[in-house]
């Protein structure tokens, strides 16, 4: 059974004049590492918000581990977004009023209430990400690549079925994307990983590549050979993209 399912999506906007998708059809697997590229305005960030069940469906189906959501009621997606989805941002979305550990272990304490086990989560979760030591600093004191680390970790706190990721990578220096994407590279196989990116370098860490344009999946490549090998294949692909417009 595919982790994530999506049948027949419709979804518009009153001020657009075209739907973002119309009859859109998708699938990911358990241990997916999936990157979806395209200009603005493709419906990139719609997917994530539609599958988060930040936005709803007009038509169509979405399901999570064979789970419908397109009719959950707001506690229902409340719930659903707590329980099975992690989401990292571009910008962080880390409260400046809070020290890293607070940041981290928030989501989790909305549910669950031994300590004890929020704090076994922490750790484990910081100690992959390697900042284990930084829980008593507060974001504006550790660098953008820390920042972000402590974000994903904020994330996989509630050990999510699927992390949706929008541009990661998109405030960081090549150096810090790059351990970021690293560490992506050790939780998928544990948390499914939906990623937009506009970067050929960060999609080239992923296991598959999807090129959406009005939409439509107009182009998909998988990866089967190194990851420098899968970055050329990338901004070939770009490249064609761009010539074809």
């Amino acid at each position: 059974m595919d982790l994530l399912e999506i049948k027949g999506l419709c979804k518009k906007y009153d001020n657009r004049e075209k739907s973002v998708f119309s009859d859109f059809n998708f699938s990911m697997k358990q241990g997916d590492f999936i990157a979806l590229m395209g200009p603005s305005g493709s419906g990139k960030t719609t997917l994530l918000n539609l599958v988060s069940a930040i936005e709803k469906v007009d038509q169509g189906k979405i399901q999570l581990e064979g789970q419908e959501i397109s009719d959950f009621g707001i506690q229902e997606r409340t719930l659903y977004r707590r329980r099975k989805i992690g989401m990292v941002f571009q910008d962080f979305h880390l409260l400046d009023s809070l020290n890293l550990h607070d940041n981290i272990i928030l989501p989790m304490t909305l549910w669950e209430k031994d300590m004890e086990r929020i704090e076994e989560r922490f750790l484990e979760v910081t100690k992959i990400a390697g900042i284990s030591e930084l829980g008593e600093r507060y974001p504006m004191e550790v660098s953008g690549g820390e920042r972000q680390r402590a974000a994903i970790c904020r994330a996989l706190m509630n050990e999510p079925k699927l992390l949706l990721a929008d541009e990661p990578t998109g405030n960081l220096d090549r150096k810090t994307a790059r351990s970021i994407m690293e560490y992506f590279q050790t939780i998928y196989k544990k948390s499914s990983i939906l990623m937009v990116t506009h970067d050929a370098y960060a999609a080239s860490f992923s296991k598959r590549v999807l090129f959406l344009e009005d939409g439509i999946i107009v182009k998909e490549l998988q990866r089967t050979g190194t990851r420098k090998e899968f970055f050329v294949t990338i901004l070939t692909a770009m490249t064609e993209r761009e010539v074809e417009e």
